[in-house]
């Protein structure tokens, strides 16, 4: 049986070999349990074209959505929202064109049926937050709220309001105060100056792939804290941050929620209720889960999120694991980073 820095050390040559072949153009990756860090390595390229180091900074994409998740179940246990609340209760305007009975857990399920188009086209224009807001207020629906998984950015622009309007502070300014300096997460938000500037790792290919392509999308996003995506992070950070939800399932501390509020969060609520294609589908409360299927080799009991960047940030509280993956290359595959975790997993 391998040990721990033996199943590391192969992650690490998979996550080097991904760079040497340009698969991606950096990464940095890091394991931990619950109590230390286990590995922390860096790959760069051998042009020297740019160099990652323990502390660079990567925009995480999608990881971004787990913050959400954790956000509303603080608020919600703070007596503060249901997570069942209608989102009109919290947002009055948002219940036109039929969207009334959408309520928090659809935003966060991916089940709300909110169409996209109308927040995209907002965004091929650069329109500020509050014209994304407007637009995912008044759009409409594409399926009744709860019987089709649909995933969907723009609920994020909604989340992050309700998060702003019952919390009473801004969603990134929440965020920070309850979320990122109760860990010392001092290399995470929506955008650095200064020192911190200097250590944001370019985004390659983003001006020109998928959904989000612009001639300025990196600075965009920054711009209007984009809750879908719009998070930056190093790996100490995302580990601290991993640790407090193992913390909080083993009921200790430091953590964000409670035992059963992260049990909550983190499980499959999804169950029975399929995409379009009729595929099933595996999502907790704006976190993913294990489909079971084989993807991931852990115990069944992992849950984590993927971005667009080709990041992942995945725990197994069975194997009290933290597995993070940070790299910059918009559009990847996330191939190197599910071999890499499974290196790791393979016990």
């Amino acid at each position: 049986m391998l040990t721990i820095s033996q199943r590391c050390e192969r992650a690490t040559e998979i996550m080097r070999a991904a760079v040497a072949s340009g698969e991606c153009t950096s990464a940095v990756m890091g394991v931990a349990s619950s109590r230390e860090t286990l590995c922390l390595e860096t790959a760069s390229p051998a042009d020297g074209s740019e160099v990652a180091q323990a502390d660079s900074i990567y925009l995480l994409a999608s990881i971004t959505k787990t913050f959400f998740g954790t956000a509303l179940m603080q608020l919600a246990e703070q007596g503060k929202l249901l997570l069942t609340d209608a989102v009109v209760r919290h947002i009055p305007e948002f219940g036109v064109n039929g969207k009334g009975g959408i309520s928090i857990w659809n935003l966060l399920t991916h089940t709300s049926g909110l169409a996209e188009e109308p927040w995209i086209e907002v965004w091929k224009r650069g329109g500020s937050y509050n014209e994304h807001l407007a637009a995912v207020c008044n759009g409409w629906l594409n399926f009744r709220p709860g019987t089709q998984y649909s995933y969907c950015n723009g609920s994020f622009w909604i989340l992050g309001e309700i998060i702003t309007r019952t919390s009473g502070l801004a969603y990134p300014e929440y965020m920070r105060k309850h979320i990122w300096e109760p860990l010392g997460m001092h290399d995470t938000g929506f955008s650095f100056s200064g020192a911190q500037a200097a250590r944001m790792m370019p985004v390659h290919n983003m001006e020109k792939e998928g959904l989000f392509s612009l001639p300025n999308a990196v600075e965009y996003f920054c711009q209007v804290n984009f809750g879908a995506g719009g998070l930056w992070s190093t790996v100490p950070d995302l580990i601290a941050y991993g640790q407090a939800h193992l913390n909080a399932l083993r009921g200790c501390e430091p953590a964000l929620c409670s035992t059963g509020g992260t049990q909550m969060m983190t499980r499959r609520h999804t169950k029975g209720i399929n995409d379009a294609n009729g595929n099933p589908s595996y999502y907790g409360l704006g976190w993913g889960t294990d489909d079971g299927r084989g993807y991931c080799l852990g115990r069944g009991s992992g849950f984590g999120h993927g971005g667009a960047t080709a990041t992942y940030l995945w725990l197994e509280p069975d194997l009290d694991l933290v597995f993070v993956y940070l790299c910059n290359m918009w559009g990847a595959e996330r191939r190197a980073s599910q071999l890499a975790l499974n290196a790791v997993l393979a016990e």
